[in-house]
Order: structure tokens, then sequence, then C-alpha cells
């Protein structure tokens, strides 16, 4: 009897780590984070695209729903705030801004206000001084670049030929991932310099040493 109830236990726990587990790669955005796009529009756009500016921030994170403060400059001058919400499991994306977890090539998944998106590849590029893996997916309009790691786009191509206008967003600054230096992440790039420095200390400290020795 008392091996039933361990049995049960233990995988009742195992089933509460691998869902844990699970909702944790499903979201890997932080209250605090940011990130800001530049937006080009050309051609008779309508009036909710005549944007130049946008700014995401993460207010809150609460299992597959995320909470949004946006932040918008219209290409006339004024800002526009308001709040959004993002929800993974009702297909609530902010128009393909954000990227269900664990996607991989050939997968598709549904955007509320989009409709299906077909993951296409895997690509690296530049964003925000570092190098990043991103994902690939193309929409009926839109083709997207997510950062793989993240989960939310850092770059879309647009364009609606019966409308005639195109739309580029692409990421320019961000707090969510650092700056490269010399192609190297900071902590690994200044790792490396306290390694040198100390390194050519010892040396330096060796060589005197030898150098007074000597008659």
């Amino acid at each position: 009897m008392r091996l039933n109830i361990l049995i049960l236990l233990f995988t009742l726990l195992s089933l509460s780590f691998v869902s844990s587990t699970a909702l944790a790669d499903t979201v890997n955005l932080k209250k605090g984070e940011w990130i800001e796009y530049q937006v080009l529009a050309i051609g008779d756009f309508p009036g909710e695209h005549n944007v130049n500016w946008t700014r995401i921030e993460i207010i809150d994170v609460r299992g597959e729903i995320i909470l949004l403060n946006v932040t918008v400059q219209l290409t006339t001058g004024p800002y526009v705030y308001y709040n959004d919400t993002v929800d993974f499991e009702k297909g609530e994306l902010m128009e393909g801004f954000f990227l269900p977890s664990n996607v991989t090539d050939g997968d598709v998944f549904f955007d509320k206000l989009v409709g299906n998106i077909t993951v296409s590849g895997v690509e690296h590029r530049t964003y925000g001084g570092a190098d990043r893996t991103l994902v690939v997916g193309v929409a009926p309009e839109t083709t997207y670049y997510w950062d793989k790691a993240k989960g939310i786009m850092v770059e879309a191509h647009s364009s609606y030929p019966s409308f005639n206008y195109t739309v580029d967003t692409i990421a320019k600054k961000t707090n969510m991932w650092q700056a490269q230096i010399l192609g190297l992440d900071p902590t690994v790039f200044y790792a490396i310099t306290v390694g040198i420095v100390a390194l050519t200390t010892i040396i330096a400290v060796f060589l005197t040493y030898r150098l007074k020795k000597k008659p």
C-alpha cells in the first residue's frame, strides 16, 4: 500500500514538473523587458498604419498570457499609448509580433488576426548589436523574423497590392539581450579580458623576479 502511494506521488510530481517545464519553455519574456521598432510605410496606407516608431514593454507574464504596454509614434508626430494582451492558448499574438515556443521548420501556427503562419526556416542576423538566431515565418501578406530564444518579432515585411502600400518593421533597440563586443557576449568578453590581464601581470612579475636574480 505504501509503495502504491509513493508511486502515485512520484507520478504526480513528474507530471507537475513536465507541465511547469513546458510552460516555462513557452514564454521566455520577463517583466520590464522592452523592444523598439522603426516602421517604414510606403504607399496609400490606411490611417491605422500611419506609424513610424513602436515600443513594446512587458508589463507582466502570467503563464501563457503576457500583458503589454505599447507606445506608437504616428508619422504626423503624436504618440499613442495603449495596453495589449498576448494569449498563446487563444492565438492572440498581436498580429504576429509573438511566436509560440518550440516551433520548427514546416510547422503551421495560428494568429487570430493574421491567420495561419508557416515556419519556413532558421537564419542568423544582427539586431540590437548582437548576432541572433531567427525563426522565419510566412503569412499571406507578411514575412516575419522572430528571435528564436525570446519568441518576439525582430523584423517583418508586409505587402498589400490591393491597397498599394508596403510596411517594413525592424527592431532597433532592446534590453532583452546585450550588444556583443567584438562578436562576443559582454560577459565572455570581460572574462577573457580579465584573464588576459591576470596572465600578463603574472608573466610580468615572473620576468621581473628572474631579472632581479641575475648577477
